[in-house]
């Protein structure tokens, strides 16, 4: 490999690794609904313009959902889990500028098999 191409490869690896940091910084002080805000419009803009994820998006989403649901019903869905994705790195993101009880508040804790019963069906 010439010494030109690790040159440009290193620079590369510590522009991206500025932009994760800088990205992570900066999501660690917006509000987290404002992330989520955000993360959603990067999540419909990579549904509407990378067509070829879409597109297996919608077609796995219509096998989970089967035959019988409307395409519509399909896309929306393949959307939404795109946006859930993103929100997903933004919580990514936002975990080293989080403190060990910001972490500890966030994991709920549920004890008996009452919650287990009591759980709404269909929802995960």
């Amino acid at each position: 490999m010439s010494v030109l191409k690790k040159a440009v490869g290193g620079v590369w690896v510590n522009l991206k690794y500025g932009i994760y940091r800088g990205t992570s910084w900066l999501a660690a002080r917006l509000p987290l609904k404002l992330d989520y805000a955000l993360a959603s419009l990067v999540g419909d803009f990579i549904y509407l313009t990378w067509k070829r994820h879409s597109a297996n998006a919608v077609s796995n989403m219509r096998r989970v959902l089967g035959p019988d649901v409307p395409w519509q019903v399909v896309k929306h869905t393949a959307r939404q889990s795109f946006h859930n994705y993103a929100k997903t790195l933004v919580d990514f993101l936002r975990f080293p500028y989080l403190s060990k009880q910001e972490i500890q508040d966030s994991i709920p804790v549920r004890e008996g098999l009452n919650y287990l019963h009591d759980a709404p069906k269909g929802k995960g």
